[in-house]
């Protein structure tokens, strides 16, 4: 049995979980993402519990349907003039929405014991970049693709060194 065969979750985990609170305006949960350099991240409610995931591209994608519908609406009625409190309520849409509007759901996630293999399944599958690592429903740690092939890169490399210690910390 080859070691990555006994590698899980929390041998090649992120513990130091970045997380988003579902009430968190966007403009605050993109500044959340840029100053971690991360990608996207879990979102809890009050109580610490993940609801859902946000992710760049939901951030991308919701500003990219509050431009487009200024200029769905210019081409539905013609080139007439929009009126300023449509252009007004848009703005004001966007600026109000939280981390828990845009989110993905269900979220994909793992235990603590997930099995390296499955990890990287569940990614596959479900045509996502990380999961968040659950004991109970409270995100203890999160693994990306980057982890995965971090693990598996170290494994090749050095067939005898432990590819959990340095996600351990």
């Amino acid at each position: 049995m080859d070691k990555l065969s006994l590698l899980c979750a929390e041998d090649v985990m992120t513990r130091d979980v970045v997380t988003v609170p579902a009430d968190l305006p966007l403009r605050d949960v993109a500044e959340r993402l840029a100053a971690h350099r991360i990608s996207g991240a879990p979102v809890v409610d009050a109580d610490g519990n993940i609801v859902g995931v946000v992710s760049e591209t939901d951030l991308l994608k919701q500003a990219q349907s509050h431009v487009a519908l200024p200029r769905l609406t210019l081409h539905r009625f013609g080139f007439e003039a929009l009126p300023p409190q449509l252009l007004e309520k848009v703005y004001a849409d966007g600026l109000s929405l939280k981390a828990g509007d845009v989110m993905s759901q269900p979220v994909v996630c793992a235990a603590e014991d997930t099995p390296l293999e499955a990890l990287a399944d569940l990614m596959v599958t479900h045509h996502i970049n990380r999961l968040p690592v659950l004991h109970g429903r409270k995100p203890v740690g999160i693994v990306t693709r980057e982890n995965i092939l971090s693990a598996i890169s170290q494994m090749l490399a050095a067939p005898g060194q432990d590819p959990a210690a340095n996600q351990r910390g």
